[in-house]
């Protein structure tokens, strides 16, 4: 950045409390660097450069990611869900608005299987893999000059195991 005027105490410092709000609302990065009125390249480099950036952007990142994984796991366990209706009734005589109700209604909800398997595959990869491995042990072959000697060390392996 040698030559090149540093924003980053007066652009990007104050904000860092606001960085880690936007990142912990889903900004990208280079959303984040036009808010701040940063180029992206430069923003790129004060993450290098000043450690407090980068952990404000991961810390809420983190938070993010904590949230998303607590409503995926909601999301695949059976559950209840609230459901509130409103239904406004015209007047008996038709002139204006009616009685209104409010109606609320528990639900059953099966889990999500896809978000069920997302989560054991995450969290469990060497039980909940879909390729498995294989481990074959395979005796080395042994390549002979000699046909002759070969075919009675076979024979003679044979004959022993016979007896």
């Amino acid at each position: 950045m040698a030559g090149r005027k540093n924003k980053y105490p007066t652009y990007v410092e104050p904000y860092l409390a606001k960085v880690t709000k936007w990142a912990r609302d889903g900004m990208f990065d280079k959303d984040i660097a036009r808010a701040l009125g940063v180029s992206v390249a430069v923003f790129s480099e004060y993450k290098k450069e000043y450690p407090e950036l980068d952990e404000a952007l991961k810390s809420g990142r983190r938070t993010a990611v904590m949230a998303i994984e607590n409503a995926l796991f909601e999301k695949a366990l059976p559950h209840q869900r609230k459901v509130t209706t409103k239904e406004v009734y015209k007047s008996a005589s038709g002139k204006g608005p009616g009685k209104q109700m409010i109606r609320e209604e528990v639900t059953e909800v099966d889990g999500d299987t896809t978000a069920a398997i997302f989560l054991l595959k995450a969290w469990e990869p060497d039980r909940y893999r879909e390729k498995t491995e294989v481990n074959m042990n395979i005796a080395p072959v042994e390549i002979v000059d000699d046909i002759q000697t070969a075919l009675e060390s076979r024979d003679n392996e044979r004959s022993q195991d016979t007896n």
